[in-house]
């Protein structure tokens, strides 16, 4: 069972991480206020520890308002998260916390779904302003620890791990789950497919006439979109050059756009892809300050909703990603993991849906 594998897996104060381990039951059985548990003795066997253990972690709940014991009727819910209770931990390691608004974001409705979910968060980042693509054990202070100590059931991770911590974590039999955008997912996770928008994208961009199309990205996307940009502009009028604008932050942004604008009107491309809605709200704003609106190309945006970024682009879609909906597929597949429920999917991939809406707007470009 998955609950006696966490129980044995910890070296910390038994009562304790039987009380957790209660705690989980009753959020995964979904159970409600007034449900009566198990047996002692079944929980005994569910959790596979002695009988003065469990009653010495049910009389703790109880004291703590989280159970109701009735002699010589049974033990009942009475309120699971009464007293900070949680059940289990999940480390979510996030090595670029401190610069992306959107993993900033993710992070927070991360932990609202882990908490309605019966689960506490301890978040661990990189303590430095270096920026990397992997991160190693020593990246994230106090991991080893928590782990070693049985205080860690699982990990979300937004960026690559680094051989040793792949190894540790491995070797500590912890369900983990990579989060985030690729080309092709190579791991355990729920992803958003950036080849599969850049393809639909630039089929659209096709189909409204768009000649010369560009491609705005994430300095950190640059390995895994460039090329197949490239290889897309084939099907383009007189195969046009191929122009690449990446960039991490809303001030590169405005950087590119300056590059862009300073191009000859008839080499300047007169459509974009814009994989990175940071990055994309600093091109637009400066862009729209040095061309007139009937110079500004059509533009299809990949978006977070929840950051309310504006876009000056007359003529635009977007291809949605709905950071707080893509949380709750998350979580829920972190659930499954730790349950020990097989997923459909290894890699499962989060629709990215498509809003065409402002794509012919009634636009008048001399008001």
């Amino acid at each position: 069972m998955v609950y006696n594998t966490m129980i044995k897996r910890a070296q910390g104060n038994q009562t304790e991480l039987v009380k957790r381990s209660l705690v989980s039951y009753i959020y995964d059985a979904k159970l409600n206020p007034g449900s009566r548990l198990p047996p002692q003795a079944e929980l005994r066997r569910r959790l596979g520890v002695g009988n003065a253990t469990i009653s010495r972690a049910i009389d703790e709940l109880r004291r703590d308002g989280v159970l109701e014991v009735r002699d010589k009727v049974g033990v009942f819910l009475i309120d699971p998260a009464a007293d900070g209770h949680m059940g289990r931990t999940v480390a979510v390691l996030a090595l670029r916390a401190r610069d992306s608004v959107f993993i900033g974001m993710l992070t927070l409705f991360l932990q609202l779904e882990l908490m309605r979910r019966g689960c506490r968060m301890n978040l661990y980042c990189l303590q430095t302003n270096e920026r990397k693509t992997a991160g190693n054990l020593a990246d994230y202070p106090d991991l080893r620890r928590n782990v070693e100590s049985g205080d860690i059931q699982g990990v979300i991770h937004f960026d690559d791990l680094a051989n040793d911590l792949e190894h540790f974590l491995s070797e500590h039999r912890l369900p983990t789950l990579k989060l985030g955008g690729v080309n092709i997912p190579r791991r355990s996770g729920v992803y958003f497919d950036f080849g599969d928008i850049l393809r639909r994208a630039m089929a659209r961009l096709w189909a409204e006439g768009v000649e010369r199309p560009a491609l705005l990205e994430s300095a950190a996307l640059e390995r895994f979109l460039a090329d197949d940009y490239r290889r897309l502009l084939g099907r383009f009028r007189d195969a046009p050059p191929s122009r690449v604008y990446s960039g991490y932050d809303q001030n590169d942004g405005r950087k590119l756009a300056r590059e862009f604008a300073a191009l000859p009107r008839d080499e300047r491309p007169d459509g974009i892809v814009i994989v990175d809605d940071i990055v994309g709200g600093g091109f637009s704003s400066e862009l729209a300050l040095l061309l007139p609106p009937e110079e500004l190309p059509l533009a299809a945006i990949m978006r977070n909703p929840q950051l309310n970024i504006t876009f000056a682009f007359p003529r635009r879609l977007y291809y949605n990603i709905d950071i707080e909906e893509y949380a709750v597929i998350s979580v829920e597949r972190m659930m499954n993991d730790l349950k020990g429920i097989p997923p459909a999917e290894e890699c499962q991939c989060y629709e990215v849906k498509e809003d065409a809406s402002e794509l012919h707007p009634d636009f008048d470009y001399h008001r």
